[in-house]
Formats: C-alpha cells, sequence, structure tokens
C-alpha cells in the first residue's frame, strides 16, 4: 500500500512541476506577443502602474478569474479594458477595486476606483469591456516575468527543464529501485516456499 501510495505522490509531483512549466512557458509567450495570457479561464498580467498600491504593487503578477460580471461584489479587484478615450491607457488592461454597483434596466455597470486613486474612474464598467476578478498577486512572480521578458526566457525555461529533468530522472530511479526491492522479495518468497515444500516433502517420505 505504501508502495502505491509513493508511486502516486511521484505522478502528481510530476504533473505539478510539468503545470507550472506549462503555465510559466504559455505566460511568457504571451507576453511577448503582447497577447493577454489565459490558462484555465485566468489571465495572466504584470501591473504597470502604482494606482492600486499598497494592495498591489508595481510588478506585481496578478491572476484575473474569468467571470460574469453579475458575479462581482463590492469590494473585488477586477481587471477590465480602459475606453475612456481621456485615457491615455485607453484600450489597455485596468486593475481597479469595484466601489459600487449599479443595475441600469437589467444591466449591471461596476463604478471602480483605484486604491492610490484620489477620485473614482470617470466611466463605469461594463460587460462590454469587463475581463474578471483578481484572485492571486505576486511580486517574486511578476519580477520573474518581467526578467524573462528582458531576455532571461531562455535561461528561466532552461532551469525549468533542469528542473523537470532531474526530477523525472530521480523519480525513474526510484521507480526501479522499488521494481528490484519487489523482485527481491519475490525471489525470497519463491526460495522460502521451495524449502518448505522440501521439509514437507522429506516429513512425508519419512512417515512413509
Amino acid at each position: 500500500m505504501k508502495k502505491i501510495l509513493k508511486k502516486i505522490g511521484n505522478i502528481f509531483q510530476a504533473l505539478i512541476i510539468l503545470l507550472v512549466v506549462y503555465v510559466f512557458t504559455t505566460s511568457i509567450i504571451s507576453f511577448a506577443k503582447k497577447d493577454i495570457p489565459t490558462v484555465f479561464q485566468r489571465n495572466f498580467f504584470v501591473v504597470q502602474t502604482d494606482s492600486m498600491e499598497d494592495s498591489i504593487m508595481v510588478g506585481d503578477l496578478i491572476v484575473s478569474k474569468k467571470t460574469t460580471i453579475d458575479k462581482v461584489k463590492e469590494g473585488d479587484i477586477i481587471t477590465f479594458v480602459c475606453i475612456d478615450p481621456n485615457e491615455i491607457v485607453v484600450n489597455q488592461v485596468i486593475t481597479h477595486r469595484c466601489i459600487e454597483i449599479i443595475n441600469e434596466e437589467g444591466k449591471i455597470y461596476l463604478v471602480t476606483k483605484g486604491d492610490n486613486a484620489i477620485s473614482k474612474d470617470r466611466l463605469r464598467v461594463s460587460e462590454e469591456n469587463f475581463l474578471g476578478v483578481v484572485t492571486f498577486s505576486s511580486h517574486f512572480l511578476g519580477k520573474c516575468i518581467t526578467l524573462m521578458n528582458k531576455g532571461g526566457i531562455f535561461v528561466v525555461l532552461a532551469l525549468m527543464l533542469i528542473i523537470a529533468t532531474m526530477v523525472f530522472i530521480k523519480q525513474n530511479i526510484e521507480y526501479h529501485h522499488s521494481k528490484k526491492e519487489e523482485i527481491e522479495e519475490k525471489r525470497k518468497e519463491k526460495l522460502k516456499q521451495e524449502l518448505l515444500e522440501e521439509i514437507k516433502q522429506e516429513l512425508n517420505s519419512k512417515k512413509e
């Protein structure tokens, strides 16, 4: 039973590593192409401005879960595309906090504001430019992605590949070691049964 659980644990560990490599690779390729990285209904962004400090810092990697606008609650940090022609970031992704939800004739609008901003955003967010709700942020991962975008992508990917290879080799060695132990146990059990059979035959011959 322990061996089965160990094998399951090794497989799970390998899958986690492959998943991390896949997410990072997909994200970096998307960032390089200036696309919005999307993995498992999650969008990934690196924050470029200080409008949400101290909640979210410049350079943080944030994960935004795709959902419908009616799922948003007041206080949620959301991502949306700026459609305000008066803003220098028009058509770019904005990360601000929802401070009010308005329902006009069945259509939902979100009033937003940056935590570090003096006033709320001029235009409300609608279903058309809403992207999702922020569920995770990491300054360390944001710095990693920034480094990769600056030319370190091949180094990081190479390191990930090396780590994945080392884990695979380790698991392969453990598997063969476990297999060898299993074969040795079977051999010993077979010898034991043969010895018992010989003893049994000898006792029977003496009775005769």
